[in-house]
This record gives structure tokens, C-alpha cells and sequence, in this order.
């Protein structure tokens, strides 16, 4: 994947959050009207569909 993709995150109990994806210091999404900001943790695996 690659800085300014939209995706979909799997978040477990069916739940799925529709995000982007952007680097700054390290990778964050962000999702919403408001553009809210997640970090992503190092070495952890995510389950998403492009």
C-alpha cells in the first residue's frame, strides 16, 4: 500500500472502518468527516480490503 490510500479496516466483530492511509513521522489513518487521526502500531498486522 501507499501514502493516500483509501481502504477498509477490519476491526473484528464485523465492524469495518473506511480509512486512508498517510505517513508523517510514522503511518497513521485517517477516517471521518472530521479526518481523525490513528497511528499504526509497528510490527502489527491488519486485515483490510483494498
Amino acid at each position: 500500500m501507499r501514502c493516500g490510500e483509501w481502504f477498509e479496516l477490519h476491526l473484528g466483530y464485523g465492524q469495518i472502518l473506511s480509512c486512508r492511509l498517510e505517513l508523517g513521522r510514522d503511518w497513521y489513518i485517517l477516517t471521518g468527516r472530521n479526518e481523525v487521526r490513528f497511528y499504526l502500531k509497528k510490527n502489527e498486522t491488519y486485515q483490510v480490503d483494498v
